[in-house]
């Protein structure tokens, strides 16, 4: 029986291939594109890249949490606090030492919403650097030239605001909304 393409169901999105130097830890990103691009240049990232900044992919925590059991009993795991009061766990080959991922947990014990995966852990020619747009964040420790050209932060770049007419909430939200009611908004 001849399968109708038009009908057919999309293949599903395998990711991009993750390895570490050795080849010991090999995986795939929970999709081929990621939600964004950061070079850090905490001194964190300075010391684990050896370098002037590290370069991660974010993707969302849900899609790789927990991690799978062959997965997570290969990997071992440093965990050191953060300037901020979080938790950051740092996923690495117990055999050549590469970083693989970052995750992030919160002073009230929740994982923070996204994981960061070294991007030089993603297989030679599987990602598109230049047109990731990469954001360059805590240039405050930066240790090279920042051309104006690039999008910087001292820190983290600011939330998105809320779509128009999004619902906002918490206290925060309710005086927002308050206020804008007050004002003819």
């Amino acid at each position: 029986m001849a399968t109708n393409q038009a009908n057919a169901p999309a293949p599903a999105d395998p990711g991009l291939p993750v390895s570490c130097e050795c080849g010991y830890i090999q995986f795939r990103t929970p999709s081929s594109k990621p939600a964004g691009m950061a070079h850090c240049h905490c001194t964190n990232c300075q010391k684990q890249s050896a370098s002037a900044f590290g370069t991660s992919l974010y993707f969302p925590a849900a899609q790789v949490f927990p991690l799978p059991a062959a997965l997570e009993a290969k990997l071992s795991v440093f965990t050191h606090p953060t300037d901020s009061g979080n938790t950051m766990h740092c996923y690495f080959c117990p055999r050549c030492g590469v970083r693989m991922l970052h995750a992030c947990i919160l002073p009230d014990g929740s994982r923070r919403d996204k994981v960061s995966f070294k991007a030089g852990t993603v297989d030679a020619g599987c990602l598109d650097w230049k047109g990731m747009k990469a954001k360059h964040i805590f240039t405050r420790s930066a240790v090279i030239e920042l051309l104006p050209e690039w999008e910087c932060y001292e820190t983290y770049p600011p939330a998105p605001a809320p779509p128009v007419g999004a619902a906002v909430g918490g206290e925060e939200g309710k005086k927002k909304e308050a206020v804008e009611k007050e004002e003819g908004v």
